[in-house]
């Protein structure tokens, strides 16, 4: 556990990939979960799938997690050792963590944390509404996943433009 908070912070600083997922990560998560996919980070952050399970050796590394790559079927996948939210926060600077405040998270966090961010078991997805005055009391209403990426943003932009 020596010096996790410090190499985390290292890593989003020297790659902006590790910068772009780690505050995806911070955003995302309202609960923990104890599997991230990498086909969903990736989807959801604009970086290729390569470049998620780059940063995600790296953190594998410092050691708040392990990769799994998808055999037979399964999809690959990162297993927390951690609160991903926590790992998140650390990494961006939001929190301090000593090696003490790791141990302790190491203890207890599983108990509350979910399986895994699938979206397809979580069952309903919960959506962001965002309302445009158009004036004479009229608005017009996109609604986006919660989760909503970048990529999700150029799309929705390329639609309106057709207009």
């Amino acid at each position: 556990m020596k010096d996790f908070s410090k190499k985390l912070k290292l890593l989003v600083r020297r790659s902006t990939e590790a910068d772009t997922l780690v505050r995806f990560l911070r955003t995302r998560y309202t609960n923990n979960v104890r599997v991230s996919y990498v086909d969903l980070m990736a989807r959801k952050t604009g970086l290729t799938e390569r470049e998620v399970r780059d940063v995600l050796q790296q953190m594998e590394g410092i050691g708040v997690g392990k990769l799994k790559l998808g055999r037979r079927g399964a999809r690959t996948r990162f297993e927390w050792e951690f609160p991903v939210t926590e790992v998140a926060r650390v990494a961006v600077g939001d929190e301090v963590l000593d090696d003490a405040g790791w141990a302790e998270l190491e203890k207890e966090w599983f108990a509350d944390a979910l399986d895994s961010d699938d979206e397809a078991s979580t069952g309903e997805l919960s959506l962001k509404t965002f309302s445009i005055p158009l004036g004479e009391g009229r608005f017009a209403r996109l609604e986006l996943p919660e989760s909503y990426s970048v990529r999700d943003v150029e799309k929705v932009k390329q639609f309106l433009a057709l207009f």
